[in-house]
């Protein structure tokens, strides 16, 4: 009876680990990796669709603002040009982005989050 109950689970658990290589969706390219980076804004070209970005240590980078672009602070759905209308220079941001060649491209971005002050 323990033989039986043993090869039943057994089987069970070889089934579940074989169908994932059986899958149909193994063909689908892997997410790009979002990276972050926190600053002050020093620039915003509304027309060239970039802006720069200061993280106060001598690093500044200028980040490609993407068509899936989101501001945080507005709703997802707004127009492209409406959500750059509210990035100001002065403000403080983190923003998620992803690189292509020597590019950063921008893709989510809202005001930096600090944590509770000790």
């Amino acid at each position: 009876m323990k033989k039986a109950a043993f090869a039943v689970i057994a089987a069970v658990v070889a089934v579940t680990f074989a169908l994932p290589a059986f899958s149909q969706d193994s063909n689908l390219s892997p997410q790009p990796k979002l990276y972050e980076f926190s600053g002050k804004v020093t620039a915003v070209d509304a027309a060239a669709k970039t802006m720069a970005v200061d993280n106060g240590y001598k690093e500044v980078r200028t980040f490609t603002i993407a068509d899936d672009f989101w501001w945080l602070m507005v709703k997802k759905d707004t127009k492209l040009a409406d959500q750059i209308a509210y990035i100001k220079v002065g403000d403080m941001v983190t923003c998620k982005y992803t690189t292509k060649g020597d590019k950063f491209i921008c893709h989510r971005c809202g005001p930096l989050r600090r944590g509770p002050s000790p």
